[in-house]
């Protein structure tokens, strides 16, 4: 379930990324996924030479490239996770949904927001962190679907959390971050407009609906 993943299962995940990559040191998804655990335990210089030698390996795979931009994403090298992205989208004949969403939740980064909105809109089967993204990009943009997206989203959050009682706007927004080491201004952009949504909208005071009135 959603919110089940604790520092102790991912002290495990990183001993089995470790131990899969020493078994088979030419598997180049071994050395993405261990980038990965490294970047969810701030090991940042760790996480950055299992990315660049999974390049090394296999630059010509547009599963890796995103992974990899997606780890750049992470250590804040946006234009470098860009310049992957284009690479690994020259490689594919048609874009698919994973490309959608890396190429979408970058660009929101970057306040792209239009121009993310219609990349995350190209999603056919989103995962549950590409309608966050999408939802994120209407709010930023005034559409009145924002508010309601973000809703839906947070109902598919609370039937699929991992325990009861839903979980809180609190909870939500630590599982959020959990998920997301993204640094600087953009990340914190983010993290404040995920908090601003999970508030709940402030209702008027009968004195000011009476005060309008008149």
């Amino acid at each position: 379930g959603l919110g089940a993943t604790g520092p102790a299962e991912r002290a495990r995940a990183l001993q089995l990324a470790r131990a899969g990559l020493a078994a088979d040191r030419g598997n180049v998804h071994a050395y993405t996924v261990l980038g990965f655990c490294y970047l969810w335990h701030q090991m940042w210089d760790l996480a950055r030479n299992c990315f660049e030698q999974a390049l090394a390996l296999n630059p010509y795979n547009p599963v890796r490239l995103n992974e990899a931009a997606a780890g750049m994403v992470c250590l804040g090298e946006f234009a470098r996770a860009r310049a992957l992205l284009d690479m690994s989208l020259n490689l594919q004949q048609f874009p698919d949904d994973a490309f959608y969403e890396d190429s979408g939740r970058l660009r929101l980064l970057e306040s792209d927001n239009e121009r993310a909105r219609i990349e995350l809109e190209s999603i056919a089967a989103g995962s549950i962190w590409a309608d966050l993204y999408l939802a994120i990009c209407e709010l930023r943009l005034g559409r009145d679907s924002g508010r309601e997206r973000f809703g839906r989203w947070r109902e598919r959050v609370t039937r699929c959390w991992y325990k009861v009682p839903a979980p809180s706007e609190a909870e939500i927004s630590d599982w959020i971050r959990r998920h997301h080491p993204w640094p600087g201004e953009a990340g914190e952009l983010f993290f404040t407009d995920i908090e601003s949504a999970l508030r709940p909208p402030k209702m008027p005071s009968p004195h000011a609906a009476t005060r309008a009135r008149q």
